[in-house]
């Protein structure tokens, strides 16, 4: 903001004898305070400064609130703005951040029912290959069970589960076939 001359005659005629008078205590305090000297003048030059300075702060703060208070239209824009446009903007939030909870969990949901369907096609293809063991002859050895059981395998499993071992004996202890994917 640029002084013009109408805006220096305008702060001339506001200033009274006493601002004028803090106006020079304070200017010679602060050549009192560049000169770097010492003593009992130039310290009561400086003191007299600080207090004119402070006194000109007050005046000059009250003078800038008086002409930066806001209208009555700023007042009701900014009002507007705490009761209308903060509250819709705190319910999306809440909104998203809702929706988000929400996909999460329907996210866990579908894949703790995908991971116990899968169990369940699993103990089924187990118990139809444990049944099928069942009725074999009880002369068949383990290796044509064994190969048998590599051909069968029911449903595909195999191919679709990565790293999925089938044992298939009649004795704990026999070798496991491996699924090759």
């Amino acid at each position: 903001m640029t002084l013009t001359r109408a805006n220096l005659s305008n702060l001339w005629r506001r200033l009274s004898w006493p601002d004028l008078t803090a106006i020079v205590l304070a200017v010679v305090g602060t050549v009192a305070a560049i000169s770097n000297r010492s003593g009992g003048a130039y310290s009561f030059a400086k003191f007299v400064g600080i207090l004119s300075a402070g006194y000109l702060l007050f005046h000059a703060i009250s003078w800038w609130r008086s002409r930066l208070l806001w209208s009555l239209r700023n007042r009701l824009i900014v009002a507007y703005l705490f009761i209308a446009v903060v509250p819709v903007l705190l319910l999306l939030t809440l909104a998203v951040l809702a929706g988000q909870i929400l996909y999460s969990q329907l996210g866990g949901y579908l894949l703790y029912e995908d991971i116990h369907s899968r169990l369940g096609r699993m103990a089924d293809s187990a118990a139809s290959i444990a049944s099928a063991e069942r009725t074999l002859p009880s002369t068949i050895n383990d290796k044509v069970v064994e190969r048998s059981a590599g051909r069968a395998d029911p449903d595909g499993l195999c191919q679709r589960i990565a790293r999925l071992e089938s044992r298939v004996s009649r004795r704990p202890q026999a070798p496991s076939t491996r699924c090759r994917p």
